[in-house]
């Protein structure tokens, strides 16, 4: 039991840090394009 609890909140971590990573990559990208402009 406690391995499956584990095992479901790092696929939920997992899947929430690829949406930040998502959402925040473009934001990287973006902000040294405006600093080089």
């Amino acid at each position: 039991m406690i391995l499956a609890l584990q095992s479901s909140v790092n696929l939920g971590l997992s899947e929430a840090g690829a949406g930040l990573t998502t959402r925040c990559a473009p934001l990287k990208w973006q902000k040294p394009i405006r600093n080089e402009d």
